[in-house]
């Protein structure tokens, strides 16, 4: 029930107030913290192609520069940045537009809810979202599955000729990004023209939250019904992969080549397992929710509320790469910034396990 005494219902979050503190705090944490983090990894890069060649320890810094899976998480923050972009467009156009109506409620006089028009939805701004919004969710998706059958393949098959190069990687994300953009923007040029048919004077939250339309023919139902069943299948098969690759190592300790790089891997796998899981989590909880509330026709401000949970990744992913990177063992390659530098190195013992060693490196002149 809309109330015409109060503009922000017909704002692009409706009458769902709750979700606007969660897509600011969203927006302002995500936003900056996914950018710097983009930013540091190129700066990160240049750094150590520019002084490795002066250490002893070139080959060391090589490998972790040309680790295909830094590749892939960096593209997955790139996917955050535009998210947080898609949500800063929403959450400056609700203001926007609850002043608009705003000043339309003040300066018009005998106004009823069914003369007010949806000025968002068939806006260029909500386009552009609808645009990146969906591209970026299903770029996401692809890259985390990419990574589960990266990390795959380097845990169950070390020694396979398959596993993923820098340069395969590369032509792998390419690819992503072409498919992405050409199906993704396929889907939503669809969407936009299908919203044609539709009364200027809907207020759907669903259609406003550039979700798209999905209930208005039969072909709308199946393309949704496809690109829901690939985001399903992705996910369950990103769960599998990491139970078998946190099952084997569990049984095994001789999948990597020192005890040292057993303990790098195992926490980077940790950080991946932990951005996937979340990343999995909230679209099983957002679409559990959704199809039960379909299907008892149940319509709630808690279904509506939720469906921004898909969009979490943005603050989570970022947090477990910024805990990881102060507690990892890539930090003991940051000695290679600085003329002389203090740093621990993880060394096994033949008794007690393993102990920690503190050394001084001086970077030559």
């Amino acid at each position: 029930m809309y109330n015409l005494s109060n503009a922000s219902h017909y704002s692009v979050f409706l009458d769902v107030h709750s979700i606007r503190p969660i897509a600011w705090i969203a927006t302002t944490v995500g936003l900056p913290l996914n950018t710097f983090i983009v930013c540091f990894m190129i700066y990160e890069s240049s750094l150590f192609k520019s002084i490795t060649r002066k250490s002893n320890r070139y080959n060391e810094i090589n490998d972790i520069c040309k680790n295909p899976s830094i590749l892939l998480v960096y593209n997955l923050f790139i996917c955050n940045v535009l998210i947080s972009i898609f949500l800063l467009l929403l959450v400056v156009s609700d203001v926007y537009y609850t002043n608009y109506y705003q000043q339309l409620l003040t300066k018009t006089t005998n106004i009823s809810y069914t003369n007010i028009r949806n000025e968002w939805f068939t806006s260029a701004t909500c386009n552009v979202a609808r645009f990146i919004g969906r591209i970026t969710n299903m770029m996401t998706v692809s890259i985390t599955l990419i990574i589960a059958i990266d990390r795959f393949i380097l845990t169950i098959y070390p020694h396979s000729t398959k596993k993923f190069t820098i340069v395969k990687s590369t032509k792998v994300i390419i690819g992503l990004w072409i498919g992405c953009i050409i199906i993704g923007g396929g889907i939503t040029i669809y969407n936009i023209d299908g919203l044609r048919f539709r009364s200027p004077h809907t207020f759907n939250f669903f259609i406003n939250y550039c979700h798209g339309d999905y209930d208005r023919t039969q072909i709308h139902v199946i393309a949704g019904f496809v690109e829901l069943s690939y985001y399903f299948i992705a996910y369950v098969t990103v769960i599998i992969l990491y139970t078998i690759i946190i099952w084997k190592l569990r049984n095994s300790s001789k999948v990597f080549q020192s005890y040292t790089s057993q303990v790098l891997e195992k926490r980077f796998l940790i950080m991946l397992f932990l951005i996937a899981g979340t990343n999995a989590l909230a679209f099983f909880i957002v679409t559990i929710t959704t199809a039960f509330e379909r299907i008892y026709n149940i319509d709630t401000e808690f279904k509506k509320l939720i469906s921004i949970f898909i969009n979490a990744n943005v603050v989570i992913d970022p947090v477990l790469y910024v805990i990881f990177r102060v507690n990892s063992g890539f930090n003991r390659y940051f000695c290679l910034c600085w003329p002389k530098y203090h740093v621990s190195t993880v060394e096994p013992t033949s008794s007690n396990g393993p102990v920690q060693k503190s050394k001084q490196i001086e970077i030559p002149a």
